[in-house]
């Protein structure tokens, strides 16, 4: 089995499944490799038609699995999200396996009753091309007039680059190959007590999963709550601005010292990686400066948490000489935005802005037309 291109084909797929579990990027990275490791170790024994539903199910197992807590303790998370309520805890083997059973009939369940919602999972197998032919029509159908199910089909596409070019195959596939050679661990099933005690738990879940699709709230609810998660930051991620260049069928993924052209539309993403507010703001070879977001006003936006977050239009490039250089501000206090746009006015290559702030800038350069 080569696991350059396993990884390459499913690996964001199952990293955006373990981050959605585990919520925290260092958890979610080593759950990731664990979920492939495992299947290294078995694929002579794994059979699948569609590999992409054994990987979700097998990660979504994992991270139910895990405990995060660093005490030892069991530790228990909720997410509300599109009528779908899941859990993480540290309940053994058979119990997690029963918990992602319930959940996935709640998450299928939650999807019929609100009809046009469509589950992650199941997105996920039709950008794959894993889907019975049925209903690849049906959601290659709903596509063509869904500006909704289209805006998350492209989210998906910006997150696969993003995780590539953040985590590449080859070197995860280094990563994952080292790990199977070390690990020595069984995943025998646990006692008859672990049994019942996690039937039991499961029970409960799948109780408060069908409860919870029939709680009222927001229309559209947010992948994560924000309230309360200010200051809190994802181990070993810093915020982070991503480029792309919106070509006639992709996403380009701009890197620092890329070469761009006047004309090019270029798409603006940021991840916010714990802080709460922050500024995107561009200044060309001219010394003009753009703000990129917030649109206007004079205060720093609060950033949202998560995966990277598009500011929702394309910044066409002018015919400005040089170079266009992308500033991405943030902080824990929110500040005023010309604290930054005076500063790019004195000395753009180095901005001096004191303790509380951190800056991720990318620097395209102009070529030739």
């Amino acid at each position: 089995m080569n696991v350059e291109m396993l990884y390459q084909k499913y690996g964001a797929m199952v990293l955006r499944r373990c981050r959605r579990l585990l919520r925290e990027e260092d958890h979610a990275l080593d759950a990731m490799q664990d979920v492939f490791v495992r299947v290294l170790q078995r694929q002579d024994s794994l059979k699948a038609t569609y590999p992409s539903s054994l990987l979700y199910r097998i990660a979504t197992n994992v991270c139910l699995n895990r405990n995060t807590n660093d005490c030892g303790f069991a530790f228990c998370r909720w997410v509300y999200t599109r009528g779908s309520c899941w859990a993480s805890w540290d309940v053994g083997f058979w119990g997690a396996k029963a918990i992602a059973w319930f959940a996935r009939i709640a998450e299928g369940f939650g999807g019929f009753m609100m009809l046009q919602h469509i589950p992650e999972w199941k997105l996920e197998r039709f950008r794959l091309g894993e889907l019975p032919k049925e209903e690849m029509a049906a959601i290659r159908q709903a596509a063509d007039t869904d500006s909704d199910l289209q805006a998350r089909i492209e989210a998906l596409n910006v997150s696969d680059q993003e995780i590539h070019a953040s985590y590449p195959a080859k070197w995860m596939a280094r990563q994952i190959e080292q790990r199977v050679d070390v690990t020595d661990q069984s995943e025998a099933p646990g006692s008859s007590h672990w049994f019942g005690s996690g039937l039991a738990l499961a029970a409960v879940m799948l109780l408060a999963v069908v409860i919870s699709i029939w709680l009222p709230g927001p229309e559209a609810p947010k992948p994560w709550d924000q309230k309360g998660m200010d200051g809190i930051r994802l181990k070993g991620a810093q915020p982070k601005l991503l480029l792309y260049r919106k070509n006639a069928s992709e996403h380009e993924h701009l890197t620092d010292h890329s070469i761009v052209h006047a004309g090019d539309l270029i798409q603006i993403f940021y991840r916010a990686a714990g802080k709460s507010f922050g500024i995107v703001v561009s200044m060309d070879g001219r010394g003009a400066v753009s703000q990129h977001w917030p649109e206007s006003g004079t205060k720093a936006a609060r950033l949202t948490q998560g995966e990277p977050v598009s500011l929702g239009y394309a910044y066409e490039l002018d015919d400005a000489p040089k170079w266009e250089r992308f500033y991405f501000v943030t902080s824990d206090e929110v500040f005023e935005v010309d604290i930054v746009t005076k500063l790019l006015q004195g000395e753009p290559d180095s901005l001096q802005l004191g303790n509380g702030f951190e800056q991720y800038s990318i620097t395209l350069y102009k070529g030739a037309e």
